[in-house]
């Protein structure tokens, strides 16, 4: 499979609240070489490594630089991850351990010569590409690897927060170990981007998503409609969906098939054709679940009839399931990924007629309600971490303050959000 979206240069920073001796480059040599193993292939030290603050090494087609800093990151790089409601769910100190950090190690995991942002940014104005699509197995064994290093480092000196960039996450260093001992932790590696439509009348409180990372993985944007569900359940959901994807090898489910975890939960998937300024996306719409009456969404986006390309190979079609769904068990081994529980395609319920489209006035009591297309406002483009960090203290009165919070109603409900993580 090949991604046409996937970064080049896989980033990880660990943030520390006081500053340290030298880091021990020689254990984290050693433990590289630990992590890949091919007959007559090592990592080696590139000329004039290791210094007293950097290191850097290659091998096996990747390059891998690490370095030592003994200042801050500065507070633009650090702005769309805490303005995330999700942030603030998984990671009550996260913007107290931004402003408070003094030292930083930054791990870079790449196929290519590791430049800086600015140097890449030049060479793309210029016409010459960095990056560029890229193998699966290539992008994830540098997922991988940066993965294991900043593991392996962390578990020496635990770091106050880890920023991992691919995703533009920011979990704590206890969060990030927790979901390092999975051995491809999807939720490390999308973010979902929360939007809360506030309830109106007789109609509940509903909460939607979009992933950041998902086109990095499977070729395309995801988004899950408003639901009256909690955000567990819409993460936990679309994490499912990414899953199936890449062990279907990149083949999406067909336009209008749906999936659940049992035959009584129905999750429509639709191709949603490119529109505007809105990218070619897949919506999930919740349909149909044993715990809860789904009304119909009163809001539609336009989905295309026919299954959207996606620079992928064919679409297999999905043969339904009756009466017997499969789901895998938590203690049954995957063969390549351990994924979240994997969802059975349901019993091919027919897709309902798209609605109109009702745009609805925006909330007077703060909440963001989603109006005429959903996705125009919530499928953003990250700005890459690194291209914004800057080498200036964060002080309270500087540090980024997080916008559009989703409000934790109902009893226990970021506990529920933290179960995903184990």
């Amino acid at each position: 499979m090949i991604l046409n979206h996937a970064p080049e240069q896989i980033e990880c920073a660990l943030l520390y609240e006081t500053d340290f001796a030298n880091v021990d480059f020689d254990s984290i040599f050693a433990h590289i070489n630990t992590l890949i193993r091919a007959p007559g292939q090592t990592f080696q030290r590139s000329p004039g490594c290791p210094d007293t603050h950097f290191d850097m090494y290659h091998g096996h087609d990747m390059f891998i630089q690490i370095s030592q800093n003994h200042q801050p990151l500065g507070p633009t790089g650090f702005a769309e991850v805490l303005s995330s409601p999700y942030t603030g769910m998984v990671f009550e100190g996260a913007e107290k351990a931004v402003a408070k950090h003094k030292a930083n190690i930054f791990i870079t995991v790449t196929n290519k010569v590791p430049m800086p942002a600015e140097a890449i940014a030049m060479m793309e104005e210029m016409g010459v590409p960095y990056g560029g699509p890229q193998k699966r197995e290539v992008f994830e064994t540098k997922l991988q690897l940066c993965q294991q290093i900043a593991s392996f480092i962390a578990t020496q000196r635990m770091p106050s927060a880890v920023h991992w960039c691919q995703s533009n996450s920011l979990l704590s260093g206890e969060m990030f170990l927790s979901l390092a001992e999975e051995n491809d932790p999807t939720a490390l590696h999308i973010h979902p981007r929360f939007v809360l439509e506030a309830a109106k009348g007789s109609r509940p409180e509903r909460i939607g998503a979009a992933l950041h990372g998902a086109k990095m993985l499977i070729n395309t944007d995801v988004v899950f409609r408003p639901a009256p569900m909690p955000p567990a359940y819409v993460f936990d959901r679309l994490m499912n969906f990414v899953d199936m994807v890449r062990l279907r090898d990149g083949v999406l489910i067909p336009h209008g098939e749906s999936f659940g975890e049992s035959a009584d939960e129905v999750i429509r998937v639709h191709h949603c054709a490119a529109e505007g300024d809105v990218p070619a996306h897949v919506e999930l719409v919740l349909e149909r679940h044993p715990d809860l009456e789904v009304d119909r969404p009163s809001q539609s986006l336009r989905a295309s009839p026919e299954p959207v390309e996606r620079d992928m190979p064919p679409m297999e079609p999905v043969v339904p399931k009756a009466t017997k769904v499969e789901v895998l068990a938590d203690d049954e081994p995957a063969a390549a990924l351990t994924p979240a529980p994997v969802l059975a395609p349901a019993a091919n319920v027919a897709a309902p007629e798209p609605a109109a489209i009702v745009a609805e006035p925006a909330s007077e009591t703060g909440s963001v309600v989603i109006g005429e297309y959903p996705a125009r406002s919530y499928l953003e483009t990250f700005d890459t971490p690194s291209e914004n960090y800057a080498p200036q203290k964060i002080t309270r009165a500087n540090a980024p303050k997080p916008v559009m919070p989703v409000e934790d109603k109902k009893p226990g409900l970021i506990g529920r959000l933290r179960s995903l993580f184990g």
